[in-house]
């Protein structure tokens, strides 16, 4: 399992080159520049020394609609790598950001998501980004600016149970009893043998489930 921590200035190169920010020169200049004077916080989620996710706390920009100076800050550039998805990583970004808006004193979080990306669109309005506060199109098609009160009980509880981890968890525990079975029937404890079998059963098929049900999750 990998952490969250936050990104700090002299680790932008790194960071930079993992997203490909230097395709666009500007945004990579601007971005860096409010990194350095505070007004973008960056958390990213690392494993084994890769940066796999990223979630950013904007605090001042010149788009009212997404801050309002000491009120509401932006949520921006949530991103997972597209082979780690559906582990839950970008909902426990989501939850340090929420966090970390609540220690600055911050009421409201806003953000911006293409109207197409269904997957995105679930997963911050599980999080609590349930009032609209703009619809409109740009470039790359239709998109919606949602809005998330802090204080909304609808935000989830910090947490890191998913059923990513809850799938592997039951395939886990089953291949053990699975091995527990195999290993009883030779020494004739054919009652444990068929119990430990069937144990594994319904926890492969408890697995199987969480593992359909972790496609919903970020």
């Amino acid at each position: 399992m990998g952490k969250i921590r936050k990104l700090m200035p002299k680790e932008y190169e790194k960071y930079d080159t993992i997203w490909n920010i230097g395709q666009s020169p500007e945004l990579a200049a601007l971005w860096k520049q409010e990194l350095e004077q505070g007004k973008r916080i960056v958390f990213v989620y690392e494993e084994g020394g890769e940066f796999l996710g990223e979630g950013a706390l904007v605090l001042e920009n010149d788009d009212p609609d997404y801050t309002i100076p000491g009120k509401r800050a932006y949520v921006s550039r949530m991103i997972v790598r597209e082979e780690y998805r559906s582990r839950g990583i970008g909902g426990a970004i989501l939850e340090v950001l929420f966090r970390e808006a609540e220690k600055r004193g911050i009421l409201e979080l806003s953000i911006g998501v293409n109207v197409e990306n269904e997957r995105a669109l679930r997963l911050y309005r599980r999080k609590g980004f349930t009032h609209q506060i703009f619809r409109g199109r740009y470039a790359d098609g239709e998109y919606v600016k949602l809005l998330a009160h802090l204080d909304d009980p609808a935000v989830e509880e910090p947490g890191m149970f998913t059923c990513y981890f809850a799938a592997r968890a039951a395939l886990v525990t089953a291949g053990v009893f699975l091995l527990a079975s195999m290993v009883l029937g030779p020494l004739r404890f054919t009652a444990l043998s068929i119990g430990f079998g069937i144990a594994s059963g319904i926890l492969s098929l408890a697995g199987l489930g969480f593992g359909f049900a972790s496609w919903e999750e970020e």
